[in-house]
């Protein structure tokens, strides 16, 4: 078995940490809002999924996100798959997730047309709001798993408890993969099929 690297660990703060519907309104996931140590940017985060769907645990910037939609003409629905480029993690759910969050924030807003969305709210005072408040708390990502101090993505804090086993996924996902007993995998490939 491989030894595992060391992670460095960036620190942000938590300023909120909700609970948004999905968009399909079936189940819910928890988020956060960081900004950096200086307040001088803010982040979003998924922590967790309330259903089975796997995603990608990133924190994303929010100039990322304006960048994303920044294309769209006004009062134009559009279809969340334009965050995809925000992310480097390439889950279907990652765009869906972030768009609930951006919705429970009201920052989006469903349109008329099915599975569409609108840019609504006042985005730089959400920014400006986010980066006045106070936090409490540090943030660090990768998190570390409480027993080894070791970093690792999917921390047993943030996943839900399933009453249904979790779909095999070699790749990771939302799936909990302590650092000192993952399988080595080969780039391409998974542990059974190198």
């Amino acid at each position: 078995m491989n030894s595992p690297e060391a992670t460095v660990q960036t620190p942000y703060r938590k300023v909120i940490e909700a609970r948004a519907p999905t968009l399909s309104g079936s189940s819910g996931i928890r988020y956060a809002v960081l900004t950096d140590p200086g307040r001088s940017r803010i982040f979003l985060t998924i922590l967790a999924n309330e259903g089975g769907g796997n995603f990608n645990r990133e924190i994303v910037a929010f100039d990322d996100i304006e960048e994303a939609i920044a294309d769209q003409p006004a009062d134009t629905p559009f279809g969340v798959k334009v965050f995809r480029v925000a992310f480097i993690g390439k889950s279907n759910n990652n765009a869906g997730f972030l768009a609930a969050a951006l919705v429970h924030a009201e920052l989006l807003a469903p349109s008329e047309v099915k599975h569409k969305y609108l840019k609504t709210g006042d985005w730089p005072a959400f920014e400006a709001d986010m980066l006045a408040r106070d936090a409490a708390e540090t943030f660090l990502f990768p998190p570390t798993l409480p027993d080894t101090g070791q970093a690792v993505v999917t921390p047993a804090e943030v996943i839900p408890v399933l009453d249904k086993p979790a779909k095999a996924n070699r790749r990771g996902g939302n799936r909990l993969i302590p650092v000192d007993a993952a399988p080595a995998v080969e780039e391409g490939g998974d542990a059974d099929h190198p």
